[in-house]
């Protein structure tokens, strides 16, 4: 890196704590002003904000590797999940934003009332989710840029000083302290009015670095001899389904494999949303906004960052041949393309994805921390001072953790691959729990539980074997073998082929055990059930004994609508993402024809988000709250 790129670097950190600094005052307002930004975003913002923060440092990195592993076929892991994204848009944004709570964790109480399960199992998430989870996360997403610091700026091995629990200090590290105090003085200070906004400039900055990459490795192929398609085809480690958008599903192997996990239920996982996702959609000014900033969020997410990254992992074949990890290859990229000045922008970029995901995991895991564990359980009469104050302690707190997990993390795709096995045993009562009465804190609580045990089942290491999991080993083996027909793979397709059965048994194990306690617990709705349909007024099927006991019908044609706009909100993602990527690798007739569903699929989206439909509802709502309050009685 030259002056120019130091210099470009530096602007970048000025500008984003200057943002920070701007809000510190608007955030010390209140406890909504610090975790929900007073509730006064528009949908661009909030929108934008998701998808700056989905946009870590380790993204572009597993992107890049997942397509030199699998092909383009392999980016189904995450694009499979638009399809439960999407239909989040529909059936669950704006009741989100009709709740009016402050955390994901705080529905517990919204929906199952203040009992001894409710209360363990707010408990139990606020920790799980809050610090777990987050610090997991966090971790990963610190990995990341340091490998993106130690492969660009070429840094030394060699510690420099050493630290309890997190060992000796490289030059690398001592960056990413740097780097990671400024994000935390800067969150701590303007709470989520910073995070957002700065989201708003980094994410800009990331993206404009990202297709930069793209665009000079695409041009620099494509000037090989008989162009980027024949340069493709002479990398030693090119095969044919290395530019297959969807696998060949007549051969039946672990792609096929993976593709058929992927859209066949791993989807259910993003469809209840969660975590700053929600923080997000509660963040903005009301319904209508929060719907249309999550749709946002899709198209943004899926549709406009995944070729930058898919092209730099699918021309790295030319380039970086025989690479021990597939995910050094964005990292070298970087390194190899970016002139002066551009190589500054792009660490910039690696900087603005690393510190909007950092900023936003320590608000959101802190939101949880303070408002579900010590205002709700310690100190219940905490003063608005007191609050922001061990907020504050809370994020120097989460920095410490994820510090300490960065150095127990081996690579980024082992966080990711752990972290679906508890989002996907959670995904079906998430959603259940809005749309059908049964559900109680206790049967939450009791799939809670369970995922945890089959977690430590499936994955603990035992002596029957190297890195053999607990009482699985000729479990996985019989899938593989019998069930499954797979023989004779490598070692890494085993592994696969181990997480999407442990994935699979997550998915449906645990509504064996939560229905029927459901059916047995729940004989006639109690009165948290009865308030809660009240307040949200859900369309399904799930509510129709509460209708009756309340006289209180649901909008008429909502769930119907909800479904009609699921179904083609998904078709025009898929058909405009799908057809660009196309197009870009010389797929003629089958861009041409997937554009073409997209665009017609995107006016029917266009024609229900404009119908004033939902709107509708919401304004009859609203008036309906007001006649029925104490003020008005």
């Amino acid at each position: 890196m030259c002056f120019v790129d130091w210099m470009v670097v530096a602007l970048f950190i000025v500008v984003s704590i200057g943002i920070g600094l701007y809000f510190t005052k608007r955030a010390s307002q209140s406890e909504d002003d610090f975790f929900l930004a007073g509730r006064s975003l528009g949908w661009f913002v909030a929108g934008t904000s998701i998808v700056a923060t989905t946009f870590s440092s380790d993204t572009p990195l597993w992107v890049a590797g997942q397509t030199r592993r699998f092909g383009i076929s392999g980016n189904w892991i995450w694009w499979s999940g638009a399809v439960g994204s999407i239909g989040a848009v529909y059936l669950f944004a704006r009741y989100w934003r009709r709740s009016g709570v402050v955390t994901e964790v705080e529905f517990v109480k919204f929906r199952y009332g203040v009992s001894t399960s409710s209360n363990l199992l707010r408990m139990f998430k606020a920790i799980s989710d809050g610090v777990v989870i987050n610090g997991i996360i966090m971790a990963s997403v610190t990995l990341a840029m340091a490998k993106v610091c130690k492969t660009v700026l070429v840094l030394s091995d060699k510690p420099l000083f050493t630290l309890p629990l997190i060992g000796g200090v490289t030059p690398m590290g001592a960056i990413l302290i740097v780097l990671t105090i400024f994000v935390l003085f800067y969150s701590a200070m303007s709470g989520l009015y910073g995070v957002v906004y700065t989201d708003l400039f980094q994410f800009i900055m990331a993206m404009v670095g990202t297709v930069a990459l793209a665009v000079i490795m695409y041009v620099d192929a494509s000037k090989m001899p008989g162009g980027m398609m024949a340069a493709l085809q002479r990398a030693p480690e090119f095969k044919s389904s290395l530019l297959q958008i969807i696998p060949d599903l007549s051969a039946w192997n672990v792609n096929a494999m993976l593709f058929m996990v992927y859209l066949g239920f791993l989807w259910i996982m993003a469809l209840p949303t969660g975590g700053f996702y929600v923080q997000r959609l509660l963040s903005t000014k009301n319904e209508r906004e929060a719907t249309k900033a999550f749709l946002w969020y899709n198209f943004a997410h899926f549709v406009l960052r995944s070729w930058p990254w898919i092209i730099v992992g699918v021309l790295a074949v030319i380039y970086f041949p025989n690479l021990k990890n597939p995910e050094d290859s964005y990292a070298l990229a970087i390194k190899q393309f970016m002139p002066p000045g551009l190589k500054g922008l792009m660490v910039a970029a690696f900087l603005a994805a690393f510190m909007s995901t950092m900023s936003t995991q320590l608000n959101w895991g802190t939101s949880y921390v303070v408002h579900d564990l010590y205002e709700a359980f310690i100190n219940p009469n905490a003063s608005k001072k007191n609050i922001i104050l061990i907020s504050r302690i809370c994020m120097v707190g989460f920095t410490i953790l994820a510090a300490i997990i960065a150095t127990k993390l081996k690579t980024l795709i082992s966080a990711y691959t752990f972290l679906m096995q508890f989002w996907a045993g959670m995904g079906l009562i998430l959603v259940l729990r809005w749309y059908w009465w049964r559900i109680t804190a206790g049967a939450e609580f009791i799939c809670l539980l369970f995922i945890v045990i089959m977690i430590l089942l499936l994955n603990l290491p035992s002596g029957l074997g190297k890195n053999a999991p607990l009482l699985a080993q000729g479990f996985y083996d019989w899938c593989q073998n019998s069930l499954l027909g797979l023989h004779n793979i490598s070692k890494e397709d085993a592994e696969w082929v181990r997480w999407s059965v442990r994935v699979f048994i997550f998915t449906f194990a645990p509504p064996l055990v939560w229905i029927p306690y459901a059916f047995i617990r729940s004989e006639k709705p109690n009165e948290h059930a009865i308030e809660f349909y009240k307040k949200i007024r859900i369309s399904s099927w799930g509510w129709r004994k509460v209708e009756e006991i309340t006289g209180e019908p649901a909008p008429k044609g909502e769930f119907k609508m909800n479904l009609l706009g699921w179904l083609v909100t998904t078709g025009a993602l898929y058909g405009i993402l799908m057809g660009t990527g196309a197009l870009i690798f010389h797929q003629w007739t089958f861009g041409a024809a997937c554009l073409a569903v997209g665009l017609v699929c995107s006016l029917l989206t266009w024609k229900i988000m404009t119908s004033g439909f939902f709107a509708s509802i919401e304004e009859s709502l609203a008036q309906s709250d007001e006649t029925t309050s104490p003020q008005t009685q």
